[in-house]
């Protein structure tokens, strides 16, 4: 089988994480899989299989002429069989191509974005776009009501979760020392919060708590991601300057080594708002790690239902804060028989072979229909 996965940009992010792992096991399985960044950011192409072919289009506008003919030649003379685009603008493109008749194959849109269903359905996909869709994915059932919305019929939807590849953490043993690297005390509680920074994520949310909490030890938290919306950004820097003392927040920026992160950490926090599989809780429950959280999104609520201690309502600081506070003074034993029910969850329930085996059985299922329309 030929696949092409489409995105905009491979920047490290949740997203293009589950794109690379995804690509990796469909190339290990023997699948022909290309790899097309619409935009100039391939940091994460590094992290590819060998066998699979990738390009930049270095498109700068959203529907910049010459990148958007040389995908469409591009797909032309590979024998690609199907698309898969990540996210709404990239599925955008590839619906505006098969509008014009550049493009003939059939297009999955992968929505991972919890953020996406919160917004109304354009009107551009209502009228046409959604004759374009062979199958609509989402990694949470909450994101299907947006479908509906965009006229898309509920017998072209899927749920498909999140899913990485758990021996990543495995691997991670604590050999980093995150403490004498970033010049954290080490008899600080820390804790970590893998996260790009904009509003939805819910950054000030968690500076918020970390004042809040009575009787909280020294604790530090590290924030991994970029400052995606800069404005935000630097709100919460201002917010974080006005933490009591022994309450800090360090920006550690974008890293390629999360496991080693993680691994290093005592604990891990995802103040998000709004979610819908994210990768981040994932990753900090792989990785063996007690977890505070919001309850939003797939993650949250199945593995609440399973069991799995530390979910909190939505954007309720208080709980997040007596939450924040009973990790930051629990000993290791308590943290890590937390963690250990996490790690038991994420192992049953986010398994990448597991997950790989139904997208095979959906890509299967696209083309024989395509086959049977023709």
């Amino acid at each position: 089988m030929k696949i092409l996965q489409l995105v905009d940009t491979l920047s490290y992010g949740g997203r293009e994480r589950v794109l690379v792992e995804l690509a990796n096991e469909l190339a290990e399985r023997g699948h022909a899989v290309q790899v097309c960044v619409t935009r100039r950011v391939t940091d994460m192409c590094a992290e590819l299989d060998r066998r699979i072919e990738w390009r930049a289009l270095h498109r700068r506008a959203t529907f910049d002429p010459g990148p958007l003919l040389a995908l469409a030649r591009w797909i032309r003379g590979s024998g690609v069989e199907l698309v898969q685009a990540h996210g709404y603008r990239t599925f955008a493109l590839a619906a505006f191509l098969r509008a014009l008749g550049l493009l003939r194959l059939p297009v999955i849109y992968h929505e991972h974005h919890g953020a996406a269903a919160q917004r109304s359905a354009p009107l551009w996909l209502r009228r046409w776009g959604r004759r374009h869709v062979a199958r609509y994915v989402a990694v949470h059932a909450d994101q299907l009501a947006w479908a509906e919305r965009a006229g898309i019929a509920p017998a072209r939807t899927r749920v498909l979760p999140n899913a990485i590849d758990l021996t990543r953490f495995d691997r991670a043993a604590r050999k980093l020392d995150l403490r004498a690297e970033l010049g954290i005390a080490s008899g600080d509680s820390l804790a970590i919060t893998v996260s790009n920074i904009r509003p939805e994520k819910g950054i000030d949310l968690l500076i918020e708590a970390l004042g809040a909490a009575e009787g909280l030890p020294p604790t530090t938290v590290v924030v991994v991601g970029e400052p995606v919306d800069r404005r935000f950004a630097e709100r919460c820097r201002e917010q974080a300057r006005a933490l009591p003392p022994g309450r800090r927040i360090v920006w550690a920026g974008a890293r390629r080594d999360v496991p080693a992160l993680l691994a290093a950490a005592d604990f891990a926090l995802m103040p998000s708002r709004v979610e819908s599989g994210p990768l981040a809780s994932i990753e900090a429950l792989a990785a063996g790690l007690a977890l505070v959280s919001f309850d939003v999104g797939s993650v949250a609520a199945q593995a609440k239902e399973a069991g799995v201690p530390g979910f909190v309502p939505a954007a309720d600081v208080d709980p997040f804060a007596a939450e924040l506070r009973t990790l930051a003074l629990a000993s290791p034993e308590l943290r890590a028989r937390r963690g250990a029910l996490g790690r038991r969850w994420v192992r049953g329930n986010h398994s990448l072979a597991r997950t790989v085996d139904r997208w095979e059985a959906l890509y299967d299922e696209v083309l024989e229909e395509e086959r049977g329309g023709r």
